[in-house]
């Protein structure tokens, strides 16, 4: 489910709660008041009746309490366990972001999230397989540039020594006639 849906079904959730705990607690009240004072509820005639005896006063105060401590633990409820839906994935994520931040692209997480999480999930894990093929083609790059430069150097280094005995062999006058000094050359 995405995150915009988690919000609204807490939303319809703390909603629907509220009203079935109003209903709940409303007839509990009504219970009580009919089999504690049967023949007071038949003797009002006018809403001042119903607040001028003090039991009555009580049980509604009590009805309110109970009603604000039974919604507000049910909202703390919704809200605790939308916040842990959304913010395990999210924790994930983060530390799989922390493994990709210190180099450890062969670190692997699983997608438990649904929705722009499950994306978010996917698109993390394309950037790890991307970042992986990357530093494996520049590794590959640098070994290929090192053989080039031994072998290019090793190229250069025949051809300067054979020039370089050749110049010797006319110093040390090995090519004594001028045919030979030109077949050295």
């Amino acid at each position: 489910m995405s995150i915009k849906g988690k919000f609204f079904l807490s939303s319809i959730l703390m909603l629907i709660l509220l009203l079935v705990v109003m209903g709940l607690i409303s007839a509990l009240i009504l219970l009580f008041f009919l089999n504690s004072f049967p023949a007071m509820l038949l003797e009002i005639k006018d809403i001042h009746d119903v607040f001028s005896s003090p039991d009555i006063l009580r049980a509604v105060t009590v009805w309110i309490i109970i009603l604000i401590i039974v919604v507000a633990a049910c909202c703390i409820g919704v809200t605790a366990y939308l916040s842990h839906s959304i913010l395990s994935p999210l924790k994930k994520i983060s530390e799989a972001m922390e493994h990709l931040t210190d180099g450890d692209l062969d670190y692997e997480f699983s997608c438990s999230g649904e929705g722009e999480v499950k994306e978010l999930y996917n698109s993390i894990e394309r950037l790890r397989l991307r970042l992986k093929k990357s530093v494996s083609d520049e590794i590959a790059r640098t070994e290929q540039n090192k053989m080039l430069i031994a072998n290019i150097s090793h190229d250069l280094k025949t051809p300067i020594t054979s020039i370089k005995g050749y110049v010797e062999g006319i110093r040390d006058g090995i090519a004594a006639s001028p045919e030979m000094m030109d077949k050295y050359l």
